[in-house]
């Protein structure tokens, strides 16, 4: 793909998928538009990297769409001085474009081969501000935190304590919270000693394995 239609596939993304929908925010817009989505999309599935979907991955890993990623950038609030972890982003996309709008991101997957993969197409890339380690997502990486921001790059059904203890004072969590066939985006706010939680839209992506319930066993 020439630069020419990286650019112009990019502006049809932007104006026909994101602004109809509510964010504008010009620092979504322009990190968004900073990251060639092609670059970071497996080979097999390059001639819908800019269709208006979620590219569904192996292990219910997500390649989320522009849409959904710029409404949970929304919801996240990223400022430059922040430091992120970004969970769950095996092709190094959503970790990209977010290391646009922070100071650093902690990239953390489980499956060491998804994190040597993102690690080398960042490099590839020259995005040089987003470490990617390999551990339990569920857990986070308390050693690198306290965050600013905490980005789940899927669908969850429940957060452990540990992981929402690892956000900063005014820190936010964001993810796609599924309760049965629908899902929100839902927003996580740490202030003091308080926690709240809102939910801004709906939409549906599968969840992250280690963050599902345990399915009751029925005889």
């Amino acid at each position: 793909m020439t630069q020419q239609n990286h650019t112009e596939n990019t502006h049809y993304m932007i104006e026909g998928q994101i602004r109809p929908n509510a964010v504008n925010d010009e620092k979504i817009l322009a990190a968004i538009a900073s990251v060639n989505r092609v670059d970071y999309t497996p080979r097999h599935l390059k001639n819908v990297a800019f269709a208006d979907q979620d590219i569904v991955l192996e292990n219910n890993r997500i390649m989320p769409s522009a849409l959904l990623l710029s409404r949970m950038l929304k919801m996240a609030d990223a400022q430059k001085t922040d430091i992120a972890l970004m969970i769950g982003d095996s092709t190094g996309y959503s970790s990209a474009v977010i290391s646009r709008m922070v100071e650093a991101v902690v990239s953390l997957e489980d499956n060491e081969q998804c994190s040597d993969d993102c690690s080398k197409t960042l490099e590839e890339h020259s995005v040089d501000n987003v470490a990617t380690l390999t551990g339990d997502m569920a857990l986070g990486n308390k050693k690198q935190g306290p965050y600013d921001i905490i980005f789940i790059n899927g669908g969850v059904e429940q957060l452990p304590q540990e992981l929402i203890d690892q956000l900063s004072d005014n820190g936010r969590l964001v993810c796609v919270w599924n309760e049965g066939p629908v899902g929100h985006g839902r927003l996580i706010h740490k202030q003091g000693d308080m926690i709240t939680s809102k939910d801004f839209f709906e939409t549906s992506v599968p969840v992250i394995p280690c963050f599902a319930l345990e399915k009751e066993f029925e005889f």
